[in-house]
């Protein structure tokens, strides 16, 4: 039976199934020697490489099934000792084309700074191990100043590097994105295959491409073996960004644009970067404690409701407010009652950190971008709600909470005042956004 055909009978059974029959007088996972094969370990979609050791009759099985309940993944080795090299050689094909093995070179962009400051150590501890075990070549350039990323992306060579991975925050990825799209030669950002690994405070970007996997939801130690693993066996898919322009300047968002409340509390916790996500905590119950308002009008051109998700429509069956933002009016555009508001957030991406979803409706692929507003006034206790409430989802449903899934919006400030960008400060008195559909390559 040559490979091929081998290929096939594999596919119709298991490979565990198939190592069974061959010929081979010793199985080990881990430390511990056991009579058979774990078959979680050895399914196809779990396994990211194979290695021949010197003998040439060893062939050792790397695989990270998921953890139960758990759900993250859990590094498995599987010694398999075969009495000729041909047959050893002869399954290690077989479990290259099983996995779709590529020659992969990959440039990861390492931010040393970002977050808690645990790039370095994921990358010696995780992704370098893991990396080696799949057999991707990798070079890695840390960031040594603020916009150093976006020269990266505006100097990444495709022809040299088949992948670019970011070990980082949203912000360098908000850069790396950007820099591509300044490319001299014509380059486009979706021509680039693009992958994250969190290295962030919040690691939103990770946390909804983990969650198209289902494999979000694992505590925060883990989720940068999700997350490797997902680079390593995912496939890049077109998704989605928000193309915002200000001072005559486009810049495209993986995330979000942020102005009011949450705007402050980002920028004001920074110098708490060290304390990771609970920075955003304290700040949170500063700004609930002040409530202060934030004055500028809003126009939009709303999406057609049956254009938006099915959860979306049911949410709006159970606010006829909120439906009626959609109707569609002689004018394009349309005004957004009051000018008053504590917080506005225009998302492309529904989370705000690995825990909290700003927007359940949202999808990275689903060619939609939802406005959330605030409008004042609005109370303390509702705004305290709100935050406990973002794990659940449940704050949607909020009186004082409003969603319209938008095709452009345009915001005018009544002074300038800072917005957050992905993470990284603006300021400007007038912004405008929009969404541009399946704009970037994500490897997931």
């Amino acid at each position: 039976m040559d490979n091929s055909e081998t290929h096939v009978a594999i596919e119709e059974r298991s490979l565990a199934h198939y190592l069974t029959t061959k010929t081979y007088y010793e199985a080990k996972t881990g430390t511990k020697n056991i009579p058979t094969i774990q078959t979680d370990s050895l399914k196809p979609s779990n396994i990211i490489g194979s290695r021949i050791n010197e003998n040439g009759k060893d062939l050792i099985i790397f695989s990270y099934p998921l953890c139960g309940r758990k759900n993250y993944r859990k590094r498995h080795e599987t010694l398999l000792t075969f009495y000729e090299v041909s047959e050893a050689q002869n399954t290690k094909s077989i479990i290259s084309n099983i996995i779709g093995f590529q020659m992969r070179k990959v440039l990861i962009v390492l931010n040393p700074y970002g977050g808690a400051k645990k790039a370095l150590q994921y990358l010696d501890n995780v992704v370098k191990p893991m990396f080696s075990e799949a057999e991707i070549s990798f070079d890695v350039l840390h960031t040594r100043y603020t916009s150093h990323a976006i020269e990266i992306g505006r100097d990444f060579d495709k022809t040299k590097y088949t992948d670019l991975c970011c070990l980082s925050g949203d912000g360098t990825m908000h850069e790396i994105i950007n820099g591509i799209s300044q490319q001299s030669d014509g380059t486009k950002i979706e021509d680039i295959c693009i992958g994250i690994l969190n290295g962030g405070t919040a690691n939103c970007l990770v946390a909804a491409l983990l969650e198209r996997r289902g494999e979000r939801g694992c505590s925060f130690k883990k989720v940068i073996w999700n997350a490797t693993f997902a680079f390593i066996r995912g496939a890049p898919k077109l998704v989605d960004l928000l193309r915002v322009n200000y001072l005559d300047k486009n810049l495209y968002l993986c995330q979000s644009l942020s102005w009011g409340l949450i705007c402050d509390v980002e920028f004001e916790s920074e110098w708490l970067r060290t304390f990771g996500s609970s920075r955003y905590s304290v700040y949170a119950i500063k700004h609930i404690i002040l409530n202060k308002g934030h004055k500028g009008s809003i126009h939009y051109i709303p999406e057609d409701i049956s254009n938006t998700s099915e959860a979306f429509q049911k949410y709006l069956e159970r606010s006829p407010k909120e439906q009626a933002y959609h109707q569609k009016e002689s004018s394009e555009w349309k005004k957004f009652p009051g000018n008053k508001f504590s917080f506005v957030a225009l998302m492309v991406n529904g989370f705000w950190s690995l825990d909290n979803v700003a927007n359940p409706f949202s999808h990275l692929d689903d060619g939609n971008a939802y406005l959330m507003l605030v409008p004042k006034p609005v109370t303390r206790l509702t705004l305290l709600r709100f935050f406990l409430q973002l794990e659940s989802g449940k704050h949607v449903y909020f009186s004082q909470i409003e969603y319209v899934c938008v095709k452009r919006v345009k915001f005018q400030f009544q002074n300038e005042r800072a917005c957050n960008l992905d993470g990284e400060m603006s300021t400007s008195a007038i912004m405008e956004g929009e969404i541009k559909p399946q704009a970037v390559k994500m490897i997931y």
